[in-house]
């Protein structure tokens, strides 16, 4: 069993533009998301996507 600790975590959020970057220009957001981040989170959904037991 791994067990990690985050001492930081924080929420990450991406969005998906639906196009490249143009500067001076108007830019709306298509898609987005919210998930756990930090270390020890990321090391958590690593090991667990890798078949890992909780």
């Amino acid at each position: 069993m791994i067990i990690t600790f985050t001492a930081n975590p924080s929420l990450d959020r991406t969005v998906d533009l639906g196009g490249p970057l143009v500067p001076g220009g108007v830019h709306r957001i298509r898609a987005d998301g919210l998930q756990p981040g930090g270390k020890g989170i990321n090391v958590a959904l690593g090991v667990h996507r890798a078949g890992g037991r909780p």
